[in-house]
């Protein structure tokens, strides 16, 4: 998909259903991004400094930084040690309508409790943490954790 495709795809908001969410938003820019990374580190980008320069030049007006351009090939090189390193991007999932699966957050109703507010709150309860760091602590260590199902609707 070209640039403006790509952007439209990851700021779409009015998807209907599950699709979407802000959680449906946050899993296509994950899906862009590794895209991106994957092309980034092919090695017909890797091993051709015109095509780096010509990602550096499309990419300049975005990006403010003080590296000198003699200090691309130093970028170069992190890249190529770079090439199988392992992004693990998680989303939490809550439970409402469309969820299949239960999240680890609930949107409670509408409350004086939380200002009259759409909030997400843990699904144990409101100052009940330890779910959601259990969950983060396995996703660091192994991934592909599983929420347990909870009592909780």
């Amino acid at each position: 998909m070209d640039g403006e495709t790509a952007l439209k795809f990851v700021r779409s908001r009015h998807a209907l259903g599950v699709e979407g969410t802000d959680f449906a938003r946050s899993k296509r820019q994950e899906k862009v991004i590794e895209a991106f990374k994957e092309k980034l580190f092919s090695l017909s980008t890797l091993f051709n400094p015109g095509k780096l320069m010509s990602l550096y030049d499309v990419f300049q007006d975005s990006i403010h930084t003080d590296i000198q351009r003699n200090e691309y090939d130093d970028f170069v090189k992190l890249a190529k040690k770079m090439k199988d390193a392992r992004i693990n991007n998680v989303v939490f999932f809550y439970t409402d309508y469309y969820s299949k699966n239960p999240g680890i957050f609930v949107n409670p109703p509408e409350s004086d409790e939380y200002g009259r507010q759409w909030v997400l709150i843990p699904r144990k309860g409101t100052s009940d943490f330890s779910e959601i760091q259990m969950l983060v602590e396995c996703e660091i260590q192994t991934e592909n954790c599983s929420l347990a199902p909870s009592s909780i609707k």
